[in-house]
This record gives structure tokens, sequence and C-alpha cells, in this order.
């Protein structure tokens, strides 16, 4: 018999509770972790890195690292690009990733005018390198359990602005360390991110996102917490002395 289940997020622990009815005693929500300091933030790797993109000195950038697939939203992003591009000229959007609807999403990209604006980078080893030249961090999905996407964003110093869809909400604080907006949304993705762009504490967002990865979504938490629940079963006797969560 399992003692205890883990979930990824409290939407992940309430769904399993309710689908698979799994008792909310078994029940322990331990965030996924990441390593903060894969993720520079000063100034000489943003601007190394920007120059490796070929990000000119007052261009934007916004980007998005997700799976080319239909629940990710990617049309999305695109048709809110095409909103932000009309206020912000000068703006450039990365799609990082790759996929089955990559060559539709070209497509849609160059019918929308944005070919000169939009660029796909494909699957990445260079993730965090990217990130550090971005302005903001955007995820547009339908559906999701838990985007480590968010937290990657975040730990990047990154204000995001995503789609309010499974666990997004405990990862952003809306209007504090991003935007969250409806799925499928287009012109309320492009606001949020013309908001951003236009506050002169851009970066304090992606900051306090930062210290919310740290504080929530680092490795050591997720350890720490790992830690303490395997110590916990250890030394009970039972799993059905396992507290209620």
């Amino acid at each position: 018999a399992v003692n205890v289940f883990v979930a990824n997020s409290n939407v992940s622990r309430e769904f399993f509770c309710t689908v698979e009815h799994i008792s909310q005693t078994k029940m322990r929500v331990i965030y996924n972790g990441i390593d903060v300091t894969r993720f520079p933030i000063d100034t000489e790797t943003r601007d190394a890195n920007r120059a490796k993109l070929g990000i000119d000195p007052g261009t934007h950038a916004i980007g998005i690292v997700a799976n080319l697939r239909p629940v990710k939203g990617i049309d999305v992003f695109l048709q809110a690009a095409t909103l932000v591009k009309r206020k912000l000229p000068n703006t450039r959007f990365f799609i990082v990733g790759d996929g089955p609807v990559k060559s539709e999403l070209v497509s849609i990209a160059n019918s929308l005018g944005l070919s000169s604006n939009v660029f796909f980078l494909g699957q990445r080893m260079d993730v965090a390198d990217i990130l550090a030249a971005l302005d903001v961090g955007v995820l547009s999905s339908h559906s999701e359990s838990f985007s480590n996407s968010i937290i990657e964003y975040h730990a990047a110093g990154l204000p995001v602005v995503c789609t309010d869809v499974g666990g997004a909400k405990e990862a952003v604080v809306n209007g504090a360390t991003g935007f969250l907006v409806p799925a499928g949304d287009a012109p309320s993705l492009a606001d949020r991110i013309i908001r951003i762009l236009h506050t002169p504490s851009i970066r304090q967002m992606g900051i306090c996102g930062r210290q919310r990865v740290r504080d929530l979504f680092s490795v050591q938490s997720m350890l720490q917490q790992y830690e303490e629940l395997y110590m916990g079963y250890h030394t009970r006797k039972s799993a059905n002395s396992f507290p209620a969560i």
C-alpha cells in the first residue's frame, strides 16, 4: 500500500484527490525545485547574451519556452505579438522549443506579418542564457499542471505574463511578480506585456519573482521538504500517523 503521494502543486493535489480518489491525508505538496544559481542576472551577462541573439540596445525582447503543441497556445502568443508590435514596433519575440505544430506556427507568424520580429530558436541547451537576454517571460497555455517555465523565468529575474491555468497562480503573484490572464485571450496577454514594458520598475517585478523562487521553488527548498517527509515517515510507526496536509 502507498503511504503518501506527492503532488507538485495544490491544483494537482486537488485533481488527484478528486479523480483518483486519493485521501487528502495521504497527499503532500512539494513544489519542483530549480538551481537559481544557473540563472545569472548581472548586467554583463545580460548584455553578452543579448548581443548573441542580435538584440540591439533599446529593443524589447519577449520570450516563451514551451513544446510546440496545440495545448501550449503559441498561436495566441503570436496573436498577442501582433498587438504588441503595433504599440512597440521595436520588439522581438523568441520562441524556444520544438514540436509537431512548428511549421504551422511559422506560417501563422508569416501571415501576421511577424517574420522579422519572431524567432523560432528550436530546442536549446542554453535556455538560461536566452532568458538572461529577455525582458518578459510568457506562458500562453490552455492547460497546465505546474509549469517549470514560469519558475525558470522568475529565477532569471523576469516578470511573467501567463495564462491563469493549473498551478500558475501558485507561482505568479498577480501584479507583484507578473500578471495572470485568461487562457486564449490574446488582447489581455498583449496588454499586460505592454504594461510591463512601459513600467519604469520593469526589473523589480522580476527581482520579486526571483526571491519567490528562492523561498519556495529552489532545489534547497525541495530537498529539505523531501528530507522532512522521509524522516517523518521513518520515525512514525505507521502510515496512519501521517498528519493531514
